[in-house]
């Protein structure tokens, strides 16, 4: 996203997108991991109809890192409910609401000390 949100939207913002997650995409509520970047105007550049929304400089691009496929029917559920948790919450367009999931196996994750935790959940 493009740099110089307030803090509080950015807060609202990471919390939104946990909301969703959860309710639509099926995360444990513990699992919120966000991090949020920010670019300069020079830095961002954008089609503003492509395929059809209307995007504009609040647009965001966020990306999903998933340690398991969902189904078309879970995504799109999801991919609404973001948008309209998001315009709720901070007021963004859906538009300018960007999403791309990619996912991979448990044995791709390691949540710290060296551990393959996700493999210890179906593994014990």
């Amino acid at each position: 996203m493009r740099e110089g949100k307030p803090k509080v939207y950015l807060h609202s913002l990471a919390d939104g997108i946990h909301e969703a997650l959860v309710r639509s995409f099926l995360v444990p509520k513990d699992d919120r991991f966000l991090v949020i970047h920010q670019h300069q105007e020079e830095e961002f550049y954008y089609n503003q109809n492509y395929l059809g929304p209307s995007r504009d400089d609040d647009l965001i691009v966020i990306q999903i890192l998933g340690g398991k496929p969902r189904s078309e029917e879970v995504k799109r559920a999801f991919y609404a409910d973001l948008a309209g948790t998001l315009f709720n919450k901070i007021g963004l367009k859906p538009g300018n609401v960007f999403v791309t999931v990619t996912t991979n196996s448990f044995e791709d994750w390691s949540f710290g000390d060296g551990k393959a935790q996700m493999l210890d959940l179906i593994k014990p």
